[in-house]
């Protein structure tokens, strides 16, 4: 080992250390964890992007919605999915707003 890597306090790496087992359980514990507070926070994104498709007239146009998405917090992956889960329930539909020229999402009475 030489003086610098001692200094900075890093191990020696042998040949076969990939033999040797990770310890990688507690980290899936995490992620599983971490996947159920996912999609309870998710199902409130959804019902929180319903309620404001649904309060505008007219419908939100895609860059109106990305915008108030970023101002509460929501992540784009996060939207995208929520939309996605809400178009597929019917819940929410997509149409091209011609005198807009964008994506607007409408609620489906």
């Amino acid at each position: 080992m030489s003086k610098k890597r001692r200094e900075r306090g890093e191990k020696d790496i042998d040949i076969t250390s990939f033999f040797q087992p990770r310890p990688k359980e507690e980290e899936k514990e995490k992620r599983v964890a971490k996947d159920k507070i996912g999609e309870k926070e998710l199902e409130e994104v959804i019902e929180e992007i319903y309620k404001y498709i649904s309060i505008s007239t007219g419908g939100v146009t895609k860059s109106r919605l990305y915008q108030w998405a970023k101002s509460r917090g929501i992540s784009q992956a996060m939207l995208y999915n929520s939309l996605q889960k809400l178009i597929s329930s019917g819940r929410v539909k997509r149409v091209f707003d011609d005198s807009r020229e964008e994506y607007a999402y409408i609620p489906v009475s």
